[in-house]
């Protein structure tokens, strides 16, 4: 396959890419808009593929760069005369809070009582900007968010993790598109698609695309709406096709260039795709997730006989199993490092081997089997023990009629419930007037909710409290029991002991006060994997064909 190097993006081309990525006709696009050539060019190409009327610019001012206001509407008048919809979107970051509350707050953009570094704010305005972004879309009903990331951006991602070591999963470079948008706490991102259709062209081919629409972009640094990369390899790659040049077509010696290390991504993608149809069946087969606990059963099925044809022997197919896993179970906070599947991996045969330990890592802890018969051969994959010191990090304030992300990984929105009535109180405080914190249910809440139960009138559905309660508690390993919410009611002291509801086990011990909508985050991961389109090359096309 060729990629499009030198001329003009043809609308064929760029149609081609839209296809590819599943743009509908006529569907309303959301598009990122910092006010360089890649992100003006992408508007103007889309007035010309899908009509001006289908497209909503956004720009983010983060308001961390002197005059970035001052360039956020200079850039309104450049889309101005495009005809697209535009928006300037302000973060206000008074509201920074912890980081798990959803829709409502984001990372702090630096530690209570430091200055942030130009690089931290960077960080925080990349997530700031993703999570606003998703909101933006998912209040207009924008489906798809598209970025103008190009060839000269992914030649740079795919550089920087080449230097780090990266698997084949990181070798792959930027996704051409994502069923979410990810690297935000924000619970809109989960419904906004990310795509990037200009991965296959070049910065200089974008410049002409402005240039032609007599757009004005700013890459440089005096464009106060962006923030550089940390590593630029631009003037290493640029010396590369100079020399490739100079040594001619036929010359069997090559230096790197974006086109060939876009070639090798391409590879690369190709063989992801190879590994991931060997790996989906054994992921069918020998693991069961369980979204209202956030863990995952895996089953290995295996002794020292037979362990050396067992797939978990397999390191290329085994540590991408648990990568999935892991993901999945994991917090996000902690991104796994390649070393941990292989940890976990080892840790398994070791099992087999000599004996049995607890493995922590990757934002997950590996729990061995249990002696029980139905327990045999199953492992237990769940997110971290939560230390003490997190529970005032993890805990989110919440009242009735919002909602929030907790531990990135559960979704949880309080309603009143349905057949309440208006003039109820709770013990003589109006419900709407009650703080309720989400935070993790533990040992002394079990016991607290049983106690409850035996000392109260008995009744059946005391009995299927204490049921969920007895079943959860010797389904789950003690190093995982504490790392699902609950919902406690706020005291006038700060007192948050009274557990309100435990959802991940169905337990509701207020229903006529409050009614709990929850859901796990990453429930459907593994599924939305394929909607994935990685990174490929766009073939040249014949505008007379």
């Amino acid at each position: 396959m060729a990629v499009v190097r030198r001329g003009p993006i043809t609308d064929r081309q760029f149609s081609a890419v839209l296809r590819l990525l599943n743009i509908k006709n006529g569907e309303k696009l959301g598009v990122g808009v910092s006010g360089e050539a890649k992100s003006l060019a992408l508007l103007a190409l889309l007035t010309r593929a899908v009509g001006k009327e289908n497209v909503v610019a956004f720009t983010v001012d983060h308001k961390l760069k002197h005059n970035s206001t001052n360039e956020a509407i200079k850039l309104q008048l450049s889309v101005a005369k495009l005809g697209i919809e535009h928006h300037i979107i302000t973060p206000d970051w008074k509201q920074s809070g912890s980081g798990f509350r959803g829709d409502k707050k984001d990372p702090p953009l630096a530690d209570h009582g430091t200055s942030p570094s130009y690089w931290t704010k960077g960080t925080a305005a990349r997530i700031r900007r993703y999570a606003m972004l998703s909101r933006a879309c998912k209040a207009k009903g924008i489906r798809t968010l598209l970025i103008g990331h190009h060839l000269d951006d992914q030649t740079r991602i795919g550089l920087s993790r080449l230097k780090k070591n990266s698997g084949i999963e990181g070798l792959t470079g930027m996704k051409m598109l994502q069923p979410e948008i990810s690297g935000t706490t924000a619970s809109a991102a989960k419904h906004v698609r990310l795509a990037r259709p200009l991965l296959s062209f070049a910065q200089e081919q974008l410049v002409d695309i402005c240039r032609d629409h007599g757009l004005e972009p700013n890459d440089t640094s005096k464009n106060h709406l962006r923030f550089l990369p940390t590593e630029d390899y631009g003037p290493m790659l640029a010396a590369a096709e100079e020399m490739n040049e100079r040594l001619g077509a036929e010359s069997p010696v090559r230096a790197l260039s974006r086109i060939s290390y876009a070639r090798f991504m391409e590879h690369m993608e190709i063989h992801r795709n190879a590994f991931k149809a060997k790996v989906t069946p054994l992921l069918e087969e020998h693991t069961l997730r369980d979204p209202p606990t956030g863990t995952c059963f895996l089953h290995v099925r295996a002794n020292r006989n037979n362990l050396q044809n067992h797939w978990i022997s397999q390191p290329y197919l085994a540590e991408r199993v648990l990568a999935h896993v892991v993901k999945w179970a994991g917090n996000g906070s902690n991104v796994p490092a390649s070393t941990v599947p292989s940890a976990l991996r080892e840790q398994i045969l070791n099992y087999f081997k000599y004996n049995s330990r607890l493995v922590n890592g990757g934002g997950v802890i590996l729990c061995p089997p249990r002696a029980s018969q139905t327990g045999a051969f199953v492992w237990v994959v769940a997110r971290s023990p939560i230390q003490r010191s997190e529970f005032t990090k993890n805990a989110v304030q919440l009242r009735i009629g919002e909602r929030a992300i907790w531990d990135q990984r559960f979704l949880i929105a309080l309603r009143a419930p349905q057949f309440a009535s208006v003039k109820e109180t709770f013990y003589g405080v109006d419900p709407q007037d009650l703080i309720f914190v989400v935070r993790p249910f533990t040992d002394r809440d079990y016991h607290s909710i049983l106690d409850r139960m035996r000392t109260g009138p008995r009744t059946e559905w005391n009995e299927s409290v204490q049921q969920a309660l007895t079943h959860y508690w010797q389904k789950m390993p003690p190093p995982a029991r504490q790392t699902i919410p609950c919902i406690a009611l706020k005291q006038d002291s700060g007192d948050t002991s009274y557990v309100i509801s435990v959802p991940s086990i169905s337990i509701n011990l207020e229903p006529q006060l409050l009614d709990v909508q929850f859901s796990f985050a990453n429930h459907s991961a593994f599924e939305r994997e394929g909607e994935e389109i990685g990174f490929r090359l766009i073939e040249r096309v014949d505008d007379n064909s």
